[in-house]
């Protein structure tokens, strides 16, 4: 989902690896919280590769699970927290692209920003909190987009924008925020495109 080669087959073998011996430890280990949670994490390994297509949704509900198992044993895992709030971000994705129902992507993506901003992240997971509300804020501006509201899809938009320039401002031009950056300023200058009176500020973008 971030700064990759692109390259699918080995991904998706590696993956399938860390499933393996993940299995293998939740068999002798069924109550183990961490691995619960790194589980989770390998179906939302195989969503990335498997996005937009008729099997993701089935992928998402089974991370969603095994996070939810894993917090029900710690409710204070900071992987199985963020990790939960990822499904959100997918679930949206789904809705907006698989299944063309944006007005519930836009809930969904509200109340998932509503909770990452409520909860607290240690040093060790704040990037991802910090990437995981970028996703949001972009996946709340196609919502609205597709609902049918141009202007509108304008705020979250320009929201990201701000929010990863301060990102660089920090910590300097990383390849994870330039990334951002990029999907951001595409997503701006579309809109803008179709916004009146918007094109040279589109073309800027």
């Amino acid at each position: 989902g971030g700064v990759n080669l692109g390259d699918v087959a080995a991904a998706r073998k590696t993956i399938d690896l860390a499933r393996d011996m993940l299995d293998r430890l939740l068999a002798d280990d069924p109550h183990n919280a961490a691995a619960l949670a790194e589980r989770g994490w390998v179906e939302q390994g195989y969503w990335v590769l498997g996005a937009d297509n008729s099997k993701s949704i089935a992928i998402n509900n089974r991370a969603r699970a095994l996070f939810d198992r894993a917090l029900a044993l710690d409710p204070k895992n900071a992987e199985a927290r963020i990790g939960r709030l990822t499904v959100e971000r997918n679930r949206a994705y789904d809705l907006t692209w698989t299944l063309d129902r944006p007005a519930e992507a836009i809930l969904v993506c509200r109340e998932a920003l509503a909770r990452l901003r409520a909860q607290g992240w240690p040093k060790d997971v704040s990037e991802q909190a910090e990437l995981l509300e970028l996703h949001l804020l972009n996946r709340l501006g196609d919502a609205v987009y597709f609902a049918g509201d141009v202007p509108r899809s304008l705020q979250p938009y320009q929201e990201a924008d701000a929010a990863v320039d301060r990102l660089i401002a920090r910590d300097g031009e990383i390849p994870a925020w330039r990334l951002m950056k990029a999907e951001i300023a595409f997503n701006l200058s579309g809109t803008l495109q179709e916004a009146k009176g918007r094109l040279p500020e589109s073309l800027r973008v």
